[in-house]
């Protein structure tokens, strides 16, 4: 009589094919949050880059006039001043990156921007964060508020509240166009 052999099918259990799913999937979840935030972390320098940039234009308007496009003391957002800003430049500007006449102009960035217009009425720190938490309407911290050179600027939120109402009408003695976001 002859034996047979039977060969062993070997497979995994149910129990180890668990295990690799679980570490699969916490490792999963690992490096989607870790992604996310070199996301949002590229995103914030970009927005920088785009803020210095608009404000260099701003300095190269002021060194070229000796004054300010927008005369204000208040915090203003800029995209509300859309039109207003890039004819500005335009009337100024040689080589004005957001420029009416250009085919695909770039877009303002989207920030609020305080210029200390006089040395003499500078505003303390927390004069101008108090007139921000009050036109936000939240607790704006001082990490929010960033400067370069005579300009501070602000990314708002995606809760901030609509600027279009508390934006002064006159600026400068002239009246500018509102645009609605």
């Amino acid at each position: 009589m002859e034996v047979k052999k039977t060969r062993k099918i070997r497979g995994f259990l149910s129990i180890e094919l668990m295990l690799v799913l679980t570490v699969m999937a916490i490792l999963g979840g690992i490096s989607l949050y870790v992604g996310k935030r070199v996301v949002d972390r590229a995103k914030m320098v970009a927005m920088e880059a785009e803020a210095q940039m608009f404000i260099t234009a701003l300095l190269e308007y002021y060194g070229m006039t000796g004054k300010w496009p927008v005369g204000t003391e208040v915090w203003i957002s800029v995209r509300s001043f859309d039109n207003f800003l890039r004819r500005k430049f335009d009337e100024v500007l040689l080589d004005n990156p957001y420029s009416l006449s250009k085919k695909h102009p770039k877009e303002l960035p989207n920030m609020w921007i305080y210029i200390d217009i006089s040395v003499v009425n500078n505003r303390s720190a927390e004069d101008v964060l108090g007139e921000l938490r009050q036109r936000t309407q939240r607790m704006v911290s001082k990490r929010e508020v960033r400067s370069f050179e005579s300009v501070r600027y602000f990314f708002p939120k995606e809760g901030d509240r609509a600027w279009i109402f508390s934006i002064p009408k006159v600026v400068s003695g002239r009246k500018l166009e509102v645009r609605h976001p």
